[in-house]
């Protein structure tokens, strides 16, 4: 198994920090707000929209090289296409699980390739994925960002051909006990997540009020269990905010809040619903509790200082 700047599937704020815009000018942010602004006013196609930010400073957040500019248009046209419905079922899996101890006694052999200059995470996550993976090969790539391939490929090659040629047989009986370890871990999870499927479908189909009546009876009768996760409420409810039904989008919210009252996103989600409907008040209310949460909640911050 190689894993190369991968999300390590944990639940911890650290992982819910950037550094993505730390080194993109207050200038090249306003030009890319203004190409973004173009797009949602029908002004440029999508096409235009990825090669233009990029274009403008956006490279910054991914790439520890400038690409060049057929390097850009190569992106635009192809990085995005992908199987229909990819993204959206990527959307909904990603981050849902919680893989801490999972790998404490993986015997399959593994390679974790991480960048210093992995934009995507804060520093503090290639140690917390090593942690994680405590039998596996580590190597940090000194000049790379979040595409190690790309920006160091030689030695990034010269690595994987290392890794290979010492890898050793894993017998099935090895395989099979680490799989009974991981069980006792994710079962449990996965009883969530038919919690969820079951009360998304009555949500879509059965309308808001009937789900909110089953939430009730649900927390009655089972104080225990979760109904649902945050990541997947949250993801939920940006499905009504996208569709414009922002009354819903707000009760979904309301209810991650209630759900996870220490989580900084919940609140920073519901400010986002508040602001899409001109409610400032609610607005900054939630965008507060949020930084209060999380310091380092820089798109809160940004948002709250262009309301005032």
């Amino acid at each position: 198994m190689v894993l190369i700047s991968s999300a390590i599937l944990l639940q911890d704020e650290i992982l819910n920090n950037t550094r993505e815009y730390d080194y993109i000018s207050k200038e090249e942010e306003q030009r890319i707000d203004s190409i973004y602004n173009l797009y949602h006013n029908d002004k440029i196609t999508f096409l235009q929209l990825l090669y233009n930010k990029e274009l403008n400073g956006d490279w910054k957040r991914q790439n520890f090289y400038k690409p060049t500019k057929e390097e850009l248009i190569r992106g635009a046209l192809y990085e995005w296409v992908n199987d229909k419905g990819f993204n959206q079922t990527m959307g909904n899996s990603y981050g849902r699980y919680d893989f801490k101890h999972v790998f404490d006694s993986c015997p399959i052999p593994t390679l974790l390739c991480e960048a210093k200059w992995d934009l995507t995470w804060k520093e503090e996550k290639a140690e917390l994925f090593r942690n994680n993976h405590p039998n596996a090969k580590f190597v940090l790539f000194e000049k790379s960002g979040h595409s190690i391939y790309h920006d160091e490929p030689e030695l990034f090659f010269l690595r994987i051909k290392e890794f290979v040629t010492s890898l050793k047989p894993v017998s099935q009986g090895e395989i099979n006990n680490w799989l009974k370890q991981t069980n006792i871990i994710l079962a449990p999870q996965e009883k969530l997540f038919e919690n969820e499927a079951h009360f998304f479908t009555l949500i879509d189909n059965g309308g808001l009020e009937k789900a909110l009546a089953y939430y009730n009876e649900f927390k009655l009768k089972n104080e225990n269990e979760q109904l649902f996760s945050e990541n997947g409420m949250n993801e939920m409810g940006y499905s009504y905010l996208h569709k414009k039904e922002y009354e819903n989008a707000i009760k979904l919210f309301e209810m991650n809040v209630e759900s996870f009252p220490d989580s900084w996103n919940v609140y920073d989600s519901l400010g986002e619903a508040y602001l899409a409907i001109g409610n400032k008040e609610k607005a900054i209310e939630n965008y507060k509790k949020s930084i209060e949460l999380n310091p380092d909640n820089e798109n809160g911050k940004k948002i709250l200082k262009e309301m005032k």
